[in-house]
């Protein structure tokens, strides 16, 4: 990947989300996404959590976008 898609800002559910952040610290930016909710979408989309969300794939970010509306989380997670 070239060096200025990390720098990109993601949108994710109308929030702005800096390219630089790390996914799991980004996603709590979302209202009503709290940390622990954030750490349980990251282990079921299998997403590393200190990736940079600048870093992700449209498709991933897709998938964040479509688990968050509908949230289906395996009950060890919770």
């Amino acid at each position: 990947m070239n060096e200025n898609t990390e720098h990109r800002v993601v949108r994710i559910l109308s929030k702005d989300i800096e390219g630089r952040t790390k996914v799991y610290a980004g996603l709590t930016q979302i209202k009503g996404i709290s940390w622990s909710l954030s750490r349980a979408l990251c282990k079921v989309l299998e997403i590393n959590e200190d990736e940079k969300i600048g870093f992700l794939t449209e498709k991933k970010i897709k998938e964040i976008s479509e688990f968050l509306k509908n949230p289906k989380i395996p009950s060890y997670l919770l």
